[in-house]
């Protein structure tokens, strides 16, 4: 399903609306999401959310602006420049413009592919330490490299914890598993998300 029939469905926007904003895609070639944002129907925040629960994947500068990270003229100065040179990414444009440390790119490229994402995500790095909560209940907390859990850190979500080491985004190393019950699941060794018996 496309955005556009997306925040029809949710009752964001009007067909006539929609049709509007279409219309100034074609003279902008602005992503459909910044239009409507730039017409006033809708915030960052409230768009991500629509997408989220759509299963659509949102364009990483809504994503950036939505927490903060980047305001709108940034992100217009990046798209500016990406108009120039169209096999350059975004991301990229705003790391080498300085506007972004290229950690929290890695980061929130990561974020932004898993879903994570809801008006509630809270999202911290620094120094490649990390904090991520999404809506499907899950959280971690801990070292991050090119976007992915690793190091040492705490993982939760609906049924479990995991305290621990990390590789690569999967439980790796040392570390214990636990029900929300409290009951051990596993403590010892991990190997890629497995525990070593």
């Amino acid at each position: 399903m496309k955005i556009g029939e997306i925040l029809i469905k949710e009752n964001v926007i009007t067909e006539e609306e929609l049709n509007q904003a279409l219309e100034l895609q074609k003279k902008s070639f602005d992503k459909l999401g910044k239009i409507l944002v730039d017409m006033g129907l809708l915030d960052y925040m409230d768009l991500i959310k629509y997408l989220s629960i759509n299963h659509v994947k949102p364009a990483l500068g809504e994503l950036l602006i939505a927490t903060g990270l980047i305001d709108e003229d940034k992100l217009n100065s990046a798209l500016e420049k990406q108009k120039n040179n169209p096999n350059k990414k975004v991301g990229n444009i705003l790391v080498e413009s300085e506007h972004l440390d290229k950690n929290i790119l890695a980061h929130f490229l990561t974020v932004q592919a898993s879903g994570f994402i809801s008006r509630e995500t809270e999202v911290e790095i620094e120094n490649g330490h990390g904090s991520i909560r999404g809506n499907n209940g899950s959280k971690y907390t801990g070292g991050i490299k090119n976007g992915k859990m690793h190091g040492k850190g705490i993982y939760s979500d609906i049924e479990c914890r995991y305290v621990g080491e990390f590789n690569d985004g999967s439980f790796h190393g040392e570390g214990t598993m636990t029900s929300n019950e409290g009951f051990v699941l596993h403590s010892g060794e991990w190997l890629s998300g497995k525990p070593v018996k």
